[in-house]
């Protein structure tokens, strides 16, 4: 069947629907207002991360970095963000090639 995904019982737009609201929700929450299990939820975010891993397209990525670093009392968080980067834009990026000669 089209609709589906393998023997799943439920359908891709149905899974695509309940990982969006559990975005936004607690998957308990979701499963509450859309009479739905907890693992139906587990089970749909689960099939969207998949879907969204064999589906990327990481073509024209030349570098991955940090945006922004904040210290708070023994503990640090990063917000990494994924950005096309173009040498002219960034002189100061050296490659680690040329670094060691």
């Amino acid at each position: 069947m089209p609709w589906t995904d393998g023997k799943s019982p439920m359908t891709t737009v149905y899974m695509s629907f309940l990982a969006t609201w559990a975005r936004r929700l607690s998957w308990t929450e979701t499963g509450r207002a859309f009479t739905a299990s907890w693992d139906e939820v587990r089970r749909a975010v689960v099939w969207v991360v998949h879907y969204g891993l064999q589906h990327r397209n990481l073509d024209g990525i030349e570098a991955i970095g940090v945006d922004e670093v904040q210290w708070a009392r023994s503990a640090v968080t990063t917000h990494a963000g994924v950005s096309t980067v173009e040498i002219v834009k960034r002189p100061w990026r050296v490659d680690r090639a040329s670094a060691a000669a």
